[in-house]
């Protein structure tokens, strides 16, 4: 009911326009941007003013939230309690960085596809509304081929699709000991010597957690029980893998955040979370999953571990996500610090792709790509301020790599595997609209 256009709204609406009272109950109001206010209003069918656009923000790009606006919301509308009044012990969130180990070999491929993600960005923003779903489309795949790479080089030339259709393809793609495997088990082995017996591990996508079974199985059996839990399971299989993680003497689930991000209950029995691999675009997702342990039943305190690699896709998905939730606290919590401080800006980080570091020739991310705003280097043509025709990407940081020339767009159509349907129905559902300020709009800082 986020979105203000869609039927489901629009129904809701008109149930709302019939009833005597009308309560909207939810944890997250604001899941991915503020526009999110806009179709709660609709659905509840508030008075017309707070349906609007001009109602939440000072500017038609939707970068400049009205702050009088929100105090007055929270005032008429909102009545809001936090969970300390279930007095649950603490939860701590840890992130942690690794050395995401690229063999060399792999360096120049890598730095390819973040070069073509880069300039297809460009590419986008500079047609507006001309730009296809197609090219977003590849864009999205480029990010996720990124993600992929950190953890199987083979699963990010073939795809998750080709991978998962053959089981001695995961295996053979979980015989290359990748930093990000490395990571996972490390954090497993040190959890379970610090007493935690039952860990969740976390991530968006099924075949990295169909890579990391394997690997785990391999090379540290001693972390117990691993069971996989996705969308591809059955209610009853579900219901058996839950049985199986709670019931078990050490035990480890690789979970799906779309399979089990909401919903799901694993207290009392598991007070730990790993997120690793992929993240998702909104941090309530983050928030949601993390609460399947925390939550009514749970005893110990739960720790909740972030494994991002600094320099990565996840990394750069990281940074949007603080300003996501400033604009969540300023209207849940009423905290306004944030948004005060930045004169009603919610959104400070650059772009996704812009924010994400190329590799350097010993297969570690270079620290020469860290700039506060990493896209402020290139002009609004993809060109490398310093003069016509300059290359959209640095070539003292592409190792290895052929550096670009800034020609059409179709030279950026590299073949990469399909996305999974499901897959690319959810992040175009955060995408749909293609104009610059569409995309600035919208939440998805890619």
């Amino acid at each position: 009911m986020r979105n203000c256009l869609t039927g489901w709204t629009k129904g809701h609406e008109l149930v709302s326009k019939a009833a005597d009272e009308v309560i909207g109950l939810t944890a997250t109001p604001v899941f991915n941007k503020p526009d999110d206010m806009m179709g709660l209003a609709t659905a509840m069918d508030l008075p017309e003013e707070w349906k609007t656009w001009n109602r939440w923000f000072k500017d038609r790009k939707r970068q400049c939230v009205n702050i009088e606006s929100i105090t007055e919301f929270n005032q008429a509308y909102v009545d809001a309690v936090s969970d300390d009044i279930l007095n649950l012990p603490p939860i701590t969130h840890v992130t942690e960085s690794f050395e995401v180990n690229v063999d060399p070999e792999h360096v120049a491929e890598y730095n390819d596809i973040l070069g073509r993600a880069r300039r297809l960005r460009f590419s986008i923003e500079r047609k507006g509304n001309r730009a296809s779903a197609q090219e977003m489309n590849k864009l999205m795949s480029y990010l996720q081929t990124l993600q992929q790479f950190l953890v199987s080089p083979l699963l990010a030339r073939m795809g998750a699709c080709e991978l998962q259709k053959d089981q001695n393809l995961i295996n053979e793609a979980s015989m290359n000991d990748t930093g990000a495997l490395i990571a996972l088990r490390n954090t497993l082995l040190d959890l379970n010597e610090k007493g935690v017996d039952r860990v969740m591990v976390a991530a968006c996508h099924t075949s990295l957690l169909k890579i990391a079974m394997e690997y785990l199985k391999r090379t540290c059996p001693e972390v117990g029980d691993i069971i996989l839990y996705t969308g591809e399971l059955r209610q009853t299989q579900r219901t058996s893998a839950v049985e199986r993680f709670l019931g078990g003497s050490r035990t480890v689930m690789l979970m799906s955040i779309d399979a089990g991000g909401t919903g799901l209950h694993l207290v009392p029995g598991s007070n730990a979370v790993v997120f690793w691999g992929s993240r998702p675009f909104s941090p309530m997702q983050v928030l949601q999953t993390a609460k399947r342990v925390h939550r009514i039943g749970q005893e110990h305190p739960v720790k909740v571990k972030h494994l991002i690699a600094a320099g990565s896709v996840d990394f750069a998905i990281n940074m949007v996500h603080g300003d996501k939730l400033s604009v969540s606290k300023a209207i849940v919590d009423d905290d306004l610090s944030n948004l005060e401080s930045q004169g009603g800006r919610w959104r400070s980080t650059g772009r996704i792709v812009d924010a994400c570091r190329f590799l350097a020739e010993d297969g570690t991310f270079s620290e020469e790509d860290t700039s506060d705003n990493p896209g402020a280097a290139y002009g609004a043509h993809g060109q490398r301020s310093g003069g016509a025709g300059a290359s959209s990407i640095p070539d003292t940081l592409v190792a290895g790599a052929p550096v670009l020339n800034p020609g059409s767009v179709d030279d950026l159509m590299m073949e990469l595997p399909p996305l999974p349907p499901s897959i690319a129905k959810a992040l175009m559902a955060n995408a749909a609209l293609l104009s610059t300020d569409a995309l600035q709009a919208s939440g998805l800082v890619i």
